[in-house]
């Protein structure tokens, strides 16, 4: 999509506080003051003090407290994250109360680290800062690794890295940069939205609108406005164009203990894709068999390894005027005995498919 915004978009302004719900109450922050206002009624709100501790012993002797940012803080139903200053550097804290916090996270190598938001999806932690991030898959235990966003940040005129917001719609993930105009900081007007960190599609919304809140069907609330859905109504919709592939039917004989396999397979890029369902109906009864499956809950594929293949109808067809078709990314989730598993896949008419090497390493090393 693209233009710009008008002034019979906006619908409303938003207050400097984050309100949230936890545990049966309405807690309010507001930025920088160490205190939490608790409601269970959401009209008559306690204030109690906020106290940090760091039973880890993670931050250097005598550090002196220089603020308390409460701007991002997260919950993912047991503990709430957010982010803690000390030495000009964020750590990272939880709670079980929004009242008594813990650090979990403080970074040791940086000379500056300051963040300014904390995320969780797919039951992964994250923060990212410069062209790095910080992840956890417990919420306790972090490790650094380079920032899966890091071609998309800028640099200001001194040369420092104008790192990118990111937030999360359903199974999207919202790209927003930052640029230097006019020796301001301001949002680029761009965003890039993707769901497998692969393929991105852009949009263009007001430049300078503000970091995101919420998103629904109806409404995209930032930290200053309040907007109309149609300035990103194909993302919001969720009928945005996703890019396509060409591929190139290839059909394909495969030797599966001693037995020559046909197979409807797709080149693409190079490489040559096979229907997940032949895959596992050649070989099913051997050694190497699996299930495949579907697991409603998690909307996800779920794949079992030594178990017989439950043939559903139509494995191993080959057609008779197969054609170039358009292939798209994959976005399903991939469980493998119980645990996620990444694989590149592509979805053709309905089908993914995938390299047979890929799936022969995953279950080789089962």
């Amino acid at each position: 999509m693209s233009g710009k915004t008008g002034k019979e978009d906006v619908l409303a302004s938003i207050p400097n506080s984050t309100l949230l719900w936890f545990k049966g109450k309405l807690l309010r922050f507001e930025s920088t003051r160490a205190q939490v206002e608790i409601s269970t009624d959401g009209s008559s709100f306690t204030s109690r003090t906020i106290n940090v501790e760091d039973p880890r012993n993670l931050v250097p002797a005598g550090a002196r407290q220089l603020y308390f940012s409460m701007d991002s803080i997260v919950s993912d139903g047991t503990y709430l994250y957010a982010l803690y200053g000390y030495l000009l550097k964020d750590s990272i804290v939880r709670s079980s109360d929004g009242i008594n916090w813990e650090i979990v996270y403080f970074p040791k190598n940086e000379d500056t680290w300051i963040v300014n938001k904390i995320q969780i999806h797919n039951n992964k932690y994250m923060v990212f800062y410069g062209d790095k991030m910080v992840v956890s898959d417990d919420g306790e235990n972090w490790v650094e690794q380079p920032s899966y966003f890091k071609d998309f940040n800028a640099r200001d005129p001194k040369g420092q890295i104008l790192p990118v917001n990111v937030y999360f719609y359903k199974d999207n993930w919202i790209i927003q940069p930052y640029i230097e105009k006019y020796e301001e900081k301001i949002t680029s007007g761009k965003l890039y939205i993707t769901k497998d960190l692969k393929n991105f599609v852009e949009y263009n919304i007001e430049e300078n609108a503000g970091t995101f809140l919420y998103i629904d069907s109806n409404v995209l609330i930032t930290d200053e406005k309040v907007f109309n859905s149609k300035v990103i109504k194909e993302f919001a919709s969720g009928t945005q164009a996703l890019p396509s592939i060409k591929a190139v039917p290839n059909s394909s004989k495969v030797l599966v203990n001693g037995v020559l396999n046909n197979f409807e397979a797709y080149n693409i890029n190079g490489n040559n894709y096979f229907k997940l369902r032949d895959i596992a109906k050649v070989l099913s009864g051997t050694k190497k068999q699996f299930e495949v499956g579907w697991n409603e809950s998690k909307k996800a594929i779920e794949l079992t390894l030594g178990k017989e293949y439950t043939i559903v109808g139509g494995e191993m067809q080959v057609s008779q005027n197969i054609k170039i078709e358009n292939a798209y990314v994959s976005n399903s989730k991939i469980y493998l005995d119980g645990k996620e598993i990444q694989l590149n896949a592509y979805n053709i008419n309905g089908n993914n498919y995938f390299k047979l090497r890929d799936i022969g390493e995953k279950i080789k090393k089962r």
